[in-house]
């Protein structure tokens, strides 16, 4: 019996042993689980703090998806086969790790990128990072952009850096990365942590000259340092149009050239499908068609944009009486500026082309690209009553009803101009007088930033209506870029005095502009005057009616100097 009892008491306390064991195991393993959590969520918190320091430029991947959706029926891909593209990116050991490819104005460098770009993300076994730079955008023009737009994606593939970064969030005390030397240092971290890398760059003419030496001098000195240790470890794609300068820092790089053979066949297969297009909406005979067909491959000598434009304003004319006319009495453009004058030329009525110039104009000043519902704020903004009234000012038409394949809508509704070349030609055209619209774009800015709707007395009640109503829509815009606008008219518009009715009406909005503006912010701007003296860029302004600019470049000086600037 007590045998009995034992074994009982032994087998009871070896459950209770066995239990006590499992529940431990659990609580431990419930225990490293909550710590895992908790350190993912403390990685993650650093991560976007880090993202957040970085500030790079939300449209990157927008930008990528727009060009790749240009893409059709294989087009570009003939690019991945051509020797120079498989040795930089295909062979262990590159014959040279930069690679420079360049052609001629609306080629079609920019989709030729984005399929190389495309195949440099499938392939696992190396990490890539693009940028694509952008003339009249201040996001994407400028050295220290394109490494903020790169740490940020090379940061998603190498989490492994988040403490590292975090730690120089702290330290440096910078809201934002604004040092390039910096950035220059974080990027050399993240080069010699990884393994092989791919880095795309896209438009690198569109940067000005200080900037694309800075990126140049750096991307080669980097090459350098990784090919020492391992050879082909950092690839680096440049892609522009040909510039003197671009050509002696690349002295030693491989140079692709793309001629009209290259994209030759891509073109005749684009003009093939859009006259078949042109054919079934006009009814024309076949050999109407094939004139089209031949006349405009034969002219574009290798510019995609040029076959684009001449298709495009074809397909528009809305009679086939038109399209017959066009071709009988005008004849095909020549080259890609006449094709764009005759786009801009294209039937409308007085109000729409009214309205297509003061759009195309905007689209060539602005400091970043615009997005429909920011343009449509303009559009219905009444800044002397203070208010936008979409419902009745509103445009009620596409904006490619008004600007046809001159511009470009992309992901987000931002809307730019098609290519770098139709702004210059836009410009030349005499449509749009650059420097009138500089004085628009600078007084819509300053007079909307003096709405009610910006008062610090402001009820939570009325700035919610505000919100849902639309009034705030041209905010973002306007408080990022209207000391730009200033400066602009400071360093590029000396003599205001103009004659014309349209900059007259632009100069005396300016005046109203400031008054208002200066008024309104008054306190800050005065304490800004007094402790700055004026640049030989605003003395001309002094004893002018634009006596405020001097205050309000102070302003912009101090701000500028606040955040790292020079």
């Amino acid at each position: 019996q007590a045998a009995l009892l034992h074994f009982q008491q032994y087998q009871s306390d070896s459950q209770a042993t066995r239990l006590h064991i499992e529940q431990y195991e659990r609580d431990r393993l419930e225990t490293s689980s909550i710590q895992k959590r908790r350190e993912q969520d403390e990685l993650d918190r650093k991560y976007l703090k880090v993202l957040e320091w970085f500030s790079a430029a939300p449209s990157t991947l927008e930008d990528h998806n727009t060009f790749h959706g240009i893409r059709s029926n294989g087009s570009g891909d003939w690019i991945l086969k051509h020797e120079k593209i498989q040795n930089w990116y295909e062979l262990e050991t590159p014959i040279s790790s930069i690679l420079w490819l360049n052609g001629i104005p609306g080629a079609g460098k920019t989709v030729l990128a984005s399929v190389i770009i495309d195949a440099c993300l499938e392939n696992k076994a190396c990490t890539t990072a693009y940028f694509y730079c952008k003339e009249n955008d201040t996001e994407k023009n400028h050295c220290i952009s394109v490494f903020r737009g790169l740490l940020q994606q090379l940061l998603g593939q190498c989490k492994e850096l988040v403490p590292y970064c975090y730690d120089k969030v702290s330290s440096t005390g910078e809201l934002t990365l604004t040092t390039t030397t910096l950035a220059e240092q974080l990027l050399k971290v993240f080069f010699e942590k990884l393994g092989r890398q791919c880095v795309v760059i896209d438009g690198l003419d569109e940067c000005g000259p200080a900037q694309r030496k800075l990126l140049l001098s750096f991307f080669s000195k980097m090459v350098d340092h990784c090919d020492e240790r391992d050879p082909g470890k950092l690839r680096v794609l440049f892609v522009s149009q040909v510039s003197i300068d671009i050509e002696k820092a690349l002295q030693s790089a491989t140079i692709m050239r793309l001629t009209a053979k290259d994209n030759k066949n891509d073109i005749t297969t684009y003009v093939g499908h859009w006259c078949t297009e042109i054919q079934q909406k006009y009814d024309l005979e076949s050999s109407t068609v094939e004139f089209i067909r031949e006349s405009t491959c034969l002219r574009a000598s290798g510019m995609f944009l040029f076959a684009k434009l001449v298709l495009d304003h074809l397909y528009a004319l809305e009679t086939k009486e038109n399209i017959l006319n066009e071709i009988k009495i005008y004849g095909f453009p020549e080259g890609l500026e006449e094709a764009i004058i005759r786009r801009l030329k294209q039937q409308l009525k007085q109000e729409q082309w009214s309205i297509a110039c003061k759009l195309l104009g905007w689209m060539v000043c602005a400091k970043r690209p615009l997005n429909w519902r920011e343009i449509q704020s303009v559009v219905s903004m009444d800044t002397q009553n203070q208010s936008i009234d979409l419902d009745k000012r509103k445009l009620r038409s596409n904006i490619q009803d008004y600007c046809g394949s001159l511009i470009q809508v992309s992901d987000g509704d931002r809307v730019e101009l098609v290519h770098t070349t139709a702004k210059m030609y836009v410009i030349d055209s005499g449509y749009v007088n650059r420097p009138t619209v500089e004085f628009n774009l600078a007084a819509i800015c300053l007079q909307y930033l003096t709405f009610e709707c910006f008062g610090n007395d402001i009820s939570p009640d009325n700035l919610r209506s505000n919100a849902m109503t639309g009034i705030l829509a041209f905010q973002d815009y306007a408080v990022a870029k209207w000391a730009e606008h200033i400066r602009c008219i400071v360093k590029g518009t000396p003599n205001i005095s103009e004659t014309d009715a349209d900059s007259q009406t632009a100069i005396q909005e300016m005046e109203r502009g400031l008054e208002d503006f200066v008024d309104c912010y008054q306190d800050d701007l005065q304490e800004a005057h007094c402790q700055t003296k004026p640049s030989k860029n605003v003395k001309h302004f002094e004893n002018s009616d634009f006596s405020r600019i001097c205050c309000m470049c102070g302003a912009i000086y101090i701000a500028t100097m606040r955040k790292g600037h020079k």
